[in-house]
């Protein structure tokens, strides 16, 4: 199962990033060339007048003075290695959108969930990404994990069902176990009073 919601979230997330062919808005961009500085060797600078918030007097400038630099050094890892090009820096991102239904579905587990859970929660870790997108306007690009989460959702409800059902047969075959004994005790112990 691990593997199986991890390859559903590389192809998903991995076609979602495919249609984006460059960063999207303000923020993007910035850790992106930042990523590109870091990854060329020239450290946290940004050679551009970027915004009025640090009021930089020279150029370059240190980077980062406003937003963090998490995203621009990971991004800036696989681009020291095969290039910075932003569908390099794309990959990490992937791989770790990729991570949250693992997440979702081992935290379901780690909670005393079932494997039924589990499948529901890597639908909704998947929902949760195409949501937070939605919310920020940008749905473009993340349809297709709209329709996985929903496919995964099937599936943990369908698991649901048929674990509902196999519960309720298993109490009815108990059921007719105790009534059958009964039964039977009746008949041999009323042929005992018989003879």
């Amino acid at each position: 199962m691990v593997l199986l919601l991890f390859v559903a979230g590389l192809l998903v997330f991995g076609a979602a990033a495919a249609l984006i062919p460059a960063p999207g808005y303000m923020d993007a961009e910035y850790y992106f060339a930042t990523a590109g500085q870091l990854a060329r060797g020239n450290g946290f600078v940004e050679p551009f007048l970027w915004n009025f918030l640090s009021a930089p007097s020279t150029l370059p400038a240190p980077s980062h003075t406003y937003w963090q630099p998490l995203a621009s050094m990971a991004m800036a890892a696989p681009m020291a290695v095969f290039g910075v090009d932003f569908r390099v820096g794309q990959l990490v991102s992937v791989l770790l959108a990729s991570a949250i239904p693992l997440l979702s579905a081992r935290t379901a587990v780690s909670l005393g969930a079932g494997q039924r859970a589990a499948w529901l929660a890597g639908g909704f870790g998947l929902g949760l990404w195409y949501a937070y997108f939605w919310w920020q306007g940008e749905v473009r690009g993340h349809l297709q994990s709209a329709i996985l989460s929903v496919l995964l959702l099937i599936l943990g409800f369908q698991a649901l069902q048929w674990g509902i059902l196999a519960d309720l047969i298993a109490s009815n075959r108990k059921l007719l176990e105790d009534l059958l004994y009964r039964v039977r005790k009746g008949e041999s112990g009323g042929d005992r009073d018989r003879g």
